[in-house]
């Protein structure tokens, strides 16, 4: 269910708004607190 939504959020940045994102899976370092996995969807914007 959680990869279904980040699909579906990724989906609409991407053919709604434009906004061309990255999906991905966050590292150990980056991860929520006590989560077994983060994931993500993330856009770099043009002044970095």
């Amino acid at each position: 269910e959680t990869l279904r939504m980040l699909e579906i959020y990724r989906k609409f940045q991407e053919e709604y708004l434009a906004i061309p994102v990255i999906m991905g899976q966050k590292s150990a370092g980056e991860k929520f607190p006590g989560a077994l996995v983060t994931y993500s969807i993330e856009a770099m914007m043009q002044d970095g």
